[in-house]
């Protein structure tokens, strides 16, 4: 019986070692691959008032940025939107490799409704446990 209890035992702690996972003791989350933040930060024209996103809206709305953060081979990473009038948005992201953003001012009801042109970022890097800072200007003449 014991001997049937320490092959069991030693079969789990196989699995557990060969699954791949971690497990961090202090209850904080462990990631398998490094990770970077990224902080983006927008203006519409030259501003971060909310008078200005309710400039460009469409009457009865608001705006939201629309963020979509590509990897370098042009695949999708995420897509993530926010209100205009947070001028602010922050994503941990993995590390060491470029990506690059396409971002455009939508319609908060209706985010397939561009009321931007779309403005691209390349070749972003991002370092293991650093921020990297990205902002846009959105001028009146991108404004649509």
């Amino acid at each position: 019986m014991v001997r049937q209890w320490i092959v069991i035992g030693t079969g789990w702690a196989l699995a557990a070692l060969t699954s791949g996972c971690l497990v961090s003791v202090d209850g904080n989350p462990v990631s398998a691959e490094p990770t970077g933040e990224m902080v983006f930060n927008w203006t519409v024209d030259n501003s971060t008032s909310p008078r200005e996103c309710a400039t460009y809206a469409t009457p009865g709305s608001s705006l939201d940025l629309e963020f979509v953060l590509l990897d370098d081979r042009g695949n999708t990473v995420t897509v993530e939107y926010a209100d205009c009038e947070s001028f602010s948005l922050s994503l941990v992201i993995s590390a060491e490799q470029y990506y690059h953003a396409e971002v455009t001012m939508v319609d908060a009801a209706d985010h397939s409704m561009a009321k931007s042109t779309t403005e691209t970022l390349s070749s972003i890097w991002v370092e293991p446990e650093t921020t990297v800072d990205l902002s846009v200007n959105f001028p009146p003449s991108s404004m649509l």
